[in-house]
């Protein structure tokens, strides 16, 4: 299994160049494919601000169990 990750700042177009990249793959050749939703989003609009280490451990702890239990992992 092959991964694709976006990194950049807040409003550059990760999610929808994602969301456009998963649209073209499911269209054409990969037909197999995900997209695995971007935790930090559902921390930050419960939480708010993700400003210590330890937020940031949870964050990548819990993308890191979202990406591993997609349905193409089972």
């Amino acid at each position: 299994m092959k991964r694709i990750g976006f990194v950049g700042v807040p409003g550059v177009g990760k999610t929808s160049t994602a969301r456009a990249l998963t649209a073209y793959c499911r269209q054409n050749e990969f037909k197999n494919i995900e997209l695995v939703a971007e935790y930090a989003r559902r921390f930050i609009s419960k939480y708010g601000d993700i400003d210590t280490m330890s937020d940031q451990f949870r964050v990548t702890e819990k993308q890191i169990e979202w990406e591993s239990c997609s349905s193409l992992n089972m």
